[in-house]
Order: structure tokens, then C-alpha cells, then sequence
């Protein structure tokens, strides 16, 4: 093997090497991501001793989600989307139309075309070791419906999911049982 021939091959494992660092390295910067999604505080309705929320007008339940950055490196957060409590999801309760992030009120948009999904957007660097705390309020809907005409339990494994970078490496992490049962009438359900 002649002198360029060496070069060239060594080249070619030096990229292969660095290559691979890079996506063990970006995979687990992304993989120290943790999220919790807290038990839900709520008035105007109870909770029964199985965690599972009686959902009736006039409810208001904040639920609070914390987002852990536990890796060395600073990684980006997309949003807080949270499953079937948008504008137009079919469940009787829904995500208010504010949420607070740290403290700080913002606007809580839906998430997809239709809007069945919420969406609490951040977009901001989570620093290494940080945290971030998103406290939704879920609220009675009444256009919708849990089930047949009298309501039925719903259960979302995943409540929320949240999207997170890292120079270019992409992992959406999920969290969050919510259980719910409709405790009175929705129009929603009588549309059906």
C-alpha cells in the first residue's frame, strides 16, 4: 500500500470514528431528558382514591409537569403537547387557554391541524442540570364526550409529550397517566 493509500484509509476511519462519536454523544445528551407529570390538583370536583378525575362543569385541575435536563450539555425544548386536550378534542375536558412556565403566563395553542392536541410552546434551552416546571389547568369541556351518552372513563397513558434537540439529534420523551370519568351530562354527548 503506497503512502496516499494509507492516508486515504486513515481519513476514512478517522471520519467513521468521529461520526460515531457524534451520535453516541447527541444520543445521550437527548436521552438525559427526564419528565414527570405531577398528580393533578383540583377544585370544583374530587379525585377518587384511584387517582381517577370526576369531570364535571366547572372544574379547574392544574397539572404540573417538570422537565429535567440531568446530561452535561444545554439541549433545546420544543413544546409541552399535551394528548387530546385541545380546542377541539373529543374528551369533556380540555387545557385552558394559558398555562404558566416558570412562573410566567403564556398562551396555549393547539398542536396539530385539527387542534385535538394542546400545546404549551417553549422553545428554549434547557442548561445542563436544569429544570424547567409547566403547570397546565384542565377545564370542563362541554361539547364533549367520554363515551356513550351518560360519559365513561378515560384513561391517557401519555399525557404529554416533549420534543427535545440536541446538535441535531431529535427524541420526543413521554410521561403522564390522567384518568377521568364524566360525573354529569355533556352536550357533547347528546350530539352523538
Amino acid at each position: 500500500m503506497d503512502r496516499a493509500s494509507r492516508v486515504l484509509a486513515g481519513l476514512i476511519v478517522l471520519v467513521l470514528v468521529a461520526g460515531a462519536g457524534y451520535v453516541a454523544w447527541t444520543t445521550y445528551a437527548v436521552g438525559r431528558v427526564e419528565v414527570a407529570v405531577g398528580a393533578p390538583r383540583c377544585e370544583g370536583t374530587a379525585i377518587t382514591p384511584r387517582g381517577v378525575v370526576e369531570a364535571r362543569p366547572g372544574m379547574d385541575c392544574r397539572v404540573r409537569v417538570t422537565i429535567r435536563n440531568r446530561g452535561p450539555v444545554d439541549v433545546q425544548v420544543g413544546q409541552v403537547r399535551l394528548t387530546s386536550f385541545g380546542r377541539e378534542g373529543g374528551a369533556v375536558v380540555r387545557a385552558d387557554d394559558t398555562a404558566q412556565v416558570d412562573g410566567t403566563e403564556v398562551a396555549v395553542d393547539g398542536f396539530d391541524r385539527d387542534e385535538s392536541d394542546a400545546s404549551v410552546p417553549l422553545d428554549r434551552p434547557l442548561a445542563a442540570g436544569g429544570e424547567l416546571m409547566v403547570e397546565v389547568d384542565v377545564v370542563w369541556r362541554e361539547s364533549g364526550c367520554n363515551g356513550g351518552p351518560s360519559g365513561g372513563l378515560l384513561t391517557i397513558r401519555e399525557l404529554v409529550d416533549v420534543p427535545t434537540t440536541y446538535l441535531g439529534r431529535d427524541r420526543t420523551v413521554s410521561a403522564g397517566r390522567f384518568a377521568l370519568t364524566q360525573a354529569a351530562p355533556a352536550r357533547g354527548c347528546r350530539a352523538r
